[in-house]
């Protein structure tokens, strides 16, 4: 009661405030808002508002039971029963009282048909799909419809059925047994339900209501439209002939019986037939779109599991009884054309006028047309009607028996199509290549769980692969029994993707001139072709040989070593590749940068040495035949590795050099494949003379050693120069001829005098 009156004075409030405001806003829905103007505006509503909002309200807590205690007791009792599940008859308002499990059975028989519903991964699309109709047709909707439509709390849809008792044989047969007002049957097995989709705030729902506004004052226009009772019986003619006969039928199960395409085909002729009474930014385009969404949008759960409706509306939505009323006016309209064909214009005309309907049920007044006294005129005239209908819903059985060749890549779900318009009473089955049944229906009867037949849509009857496999491949079959049988072949073949097998080449150590043999055995559908590339060091590739599965290197030389790659690719999907790698060995080799080098008493000196060797061995100094081991006082021996990896620089350091140092010195290298040595002499210069040379193209003093003209070759001098003096005549310049030492510590320079 407070409640209420609040409702009412903030009603009273936004009346004042914006009086009878005639704005341009014609939005047809919009979120509600609990915004209400503050007081102050008017002092004679503040003071109305205040006095009724100060009467007392009080809730009566003496009310007097209709039902007794026992009864009470009885009623609880039943509500903590988790055994049992009470539902209300689907007509006469009984109340019905069902094992769950007999409940839950006869729920899942209808759910698993196949034909209707198909179980569904529980991912919501529908308001991804609304938003985009919205952004697609920014012109058909108003921000307060978009924001109605799309921003609201989501609910999950339920399913639940009520009981058919007034079409089961065995409960009638029980009342007229029993004779009670308390009538109970174990299991009857003829019981039907009513499958009703409840979700008052499902994706699809406020799309539907919104549609429904649109398209409900279009049903007014259909001539055999009844509104309820009282619009029946002000259609009933005061008077009729004695020959008259009044015919009554209905639809079974009309509203999970209405294929899509012929729903959406009696809305877009409505909605052009009466453009008139739908505003004109609705476009057709839109509003087909919209109720395409609502009728495959329909999703629910029973169970804990989610499913979705493949055929026909759910009862439960808002557009549900409009949508209907479009399907059967659309029906009635061919049949009133059917008839003139099979009659004449008057007994169109008549028909048009008697025939009435209230959704799914028809009242029809036949009169004796052709001659006074012959029912069987009156029955051929019956009899007609209901062939129109048939024939117009069912229509004729199309199947399509060309065959289809499909392509799939192994691994992935292989979707074999077959579908069946008009199909009836007639079965739908799957054989494999081996002949052997998949299936009859939905009901999958070989022993191979990756297969399933799935359907998307109800003329639909898809054979499923799951992981389909090369082995699949062959001619499948899509059969309908009728007479003849109906065969559709679909061939399927099955792509593999190239793989590198393990009989394949693993990395290989050869020495070199030997002869080097790669293998690389690939497999794939179609078959593989394999190439070869080298990969060089600089990051790059070089392709060699020509395409096959072996690779021959005759005569391999150290040059010939590094990472080769076999690729196979047969264009399904991405190439396989192996890398192989060959290590080439081969004995060292030993280089020296300078057979002669001389050097100052007291001074540092380096002499290097380059090896090249696969695999290093042993590498080391000599002097006069005995090693020289490293990091002593007056030694020191580093190894340098190259960019080359076949190739080092063993450094030799002579701290101070000293008379005993001065002779040969031999570089050795070993592996297990041989050795190699070379030989330089280190020899004591003197430091230059005070007295200024007469030309610039000799040297300032002696030295042991030939010279080849003004630029010392072989005669090296290693830069460690004391500061000459100001008054000294000699001047060293460097030459344009530089050399940078391997080991970048030391310049070796060329000099000439100055």
């Amino acid at each position: 009661m407070k409640s209420d009156v609040q409702k009412f004075c903030r009603k009273l409030r936004l009346r004042e405030f914006f009086g009878y405001d005639t704005s341009t806003d014609n939005s047809l829905v919009r979120n509600k808002s609990n915004w209400a103007p503050n007081r102050g505006r008017d002092s004679h509503l503040d003071c109305f508002i205040d006095t009724i909002t100060k009467f007392p309200v009080t809730n009566s807590k003496n009310f007097k039971q209709n039902i007794s205690k026992a009864e009470q007791r009885a009623l609880e009792k039943l509500k903590q029963d988790e055994t049992i599940v009470i539902k209300e008859a689907d007509k006469g308002g009984a109340i019905v009282i069902m094992d769950k499990d007999y409940y839950r059975e006869k729920v899942l028989d209808q759910l698993n048909d196949g034909i209707f519903y198909k179980k569904h991964s529980g991912k919501k699309t529908v308001m991804k799909k609304i938003k985009h109709l919205i952004e697609h047709h920014p012109n058909s909707v108003t921000e307060k419809e978009a924001d109605y439509l799309c921003n609201f709390q989501i609910k999950d849809n339920n399913f639940y059925g009520l009981p058919k008792v007034h079409k089961s044989s065995e409960i009638i047969t029980a009342v007229e047994e029993q004779k009670c007002s308390y009538i109970e049957v174990h299991r009857p097995k003829d019981l039907k339900l009513r499958p009703i989709v409840a979700g008052p705030e499902s994706e699809t729902q406020r799309l539907s209501h919104f549609l429904d506004l649109i398209l409900k004052p279009i049903c007014e226009k259909i001539p055999s439209f009844v509104r309820d009772d009282m619009d029946f019986l002000n259609h009933i003619p005061p008077e009729v002939p004695d020959s008259t006969i009044l015919a009554s039928f209905d639809v079974t199960s009309l509203y999970t019986n209405i294929p899509h395409d012929l729903g959406l085909t009696a809305a877009n002729f409505w909605i052009e037939k009466h453009r008139d009474l739908v505003d004109r930014r609705f476009k057709t385009d839109f509003l087909l779109s919209a109720l395409q969404i609502v009728l495959e949008g329909n999703t629910f759960n029973f169970d804990g599991q989610t499913y979705e409706q493949m055929k026909g509306t759910a009862m439960g939505t808002k557009v549900a009884p409009t949508y209907a009323n479009l399907v059967m006016g659309y029906l009635e309209y061919k049949l009133y054309e059917k008839v003139k064909d099979e009659f004449d214009d008057d007994f169109k005309q008549y028909i048009l006028e008697q025939w009435k309907r209230f959704l799914d049920d028809w009242v029809v007044n036949l009169l004796d047309w052709r001659r006074a006294g012959l029912v069987r005129a009156k029955m051929l005239s019956l009899a007609i009607c209901f062939a129109v209908i048939n024939s117009i819903t069912l229509g004729k059985l199309t199947f399509d028996t060309n065959d289809v060749n499909l392509t799939v890549i192994a691994n992935t779900t292989a979707i074999l199509p077959c579908a069946v318009e008009n199909q009836g009473n007639h079965q739908v089955a799957w054989m494999n290549p081996t002949r052997i049944l998949i299936s009859t229906g939905v009901r999958r009867v070989i022993d191979d769980t990756r297969m399933s037949i799935e359907r998307p849509y109800v003329q639909d009857w898809n054979l499923h692969i799951r992981n389909v496999r090369y082995n699949d491949t062959g001619s499948y079959t899509c059969s309908v029994d009728t007479h003849p049988v109906l065969v559709r072949k679909l061939f399927l073949e099955v792509h593999v993707p190239p793989s590198i097998n393990e009989w394949s080449s693993q990395d290989n150590v050869v020495n070199e001139g030997d002869e080097v043999q790669l293998i690389c055995n690939a497999t794939g559908y179609p078959m593989p072709t394999i190439t070869w590339v080298k990969r060089m060091n600089n990051g790059y590739e070089e392709k060699i040989g020509s395409a096959g599965e072996v690779l021959l290197i005759h005569n391999v030389s150290r040059y010939c070593d590094g990472i080769y790659e076999c690729r196979a690719d047969n264009s399904v999907k991405f190439p396989a590749v192996l890398q192989i790698r060959v290590d080439v060995e081969f004995m060292p080799e030993v280089h020296l940068l300078n057979r002669r080098q001389g050097q100052i008493r007291g001074r540092e000196t380096i002499l290097d040495c380059d090896v090249i060797a696969s695999p290093h061995g042993l590498t080391i100094w000599t002097k006069n035949g005995a090693q020289i081991s490293g990091d002593t006082r007056n030694y020191h021996i580093r190894v340098y590795e190259e960019k080359d990896i076949h190739k080092v620089t063993l450094s030799l350091t002579i701290l101070n050099v000293a008379e005993r140092d001065f002779g040969e010195y031999t570089c050795q290298a070993s592996n297990k494949l041989g050795s190699d040595s070379e030989t330089m002499v280190l020899y004591e210069i003197w430091p230059p003379s005070t007295k200024r040379p007469k030309t610039t193209t000799e040297f300032a003093h002696k030295t042991p050693f030939p010279r080849r003209g003004p630029f010392v070759s072989e005669d090296v001098i290693t830069p460690a120069y004391r500061p000459i003096p100001k008054n000294n005549k000699i001047e060293f310049e460097v030459g344009e001829d530089l050399s940078f030492h391997p080991s970048r510590r030391v310049l070796v320079k060329h000099v000439r005098c100055g």
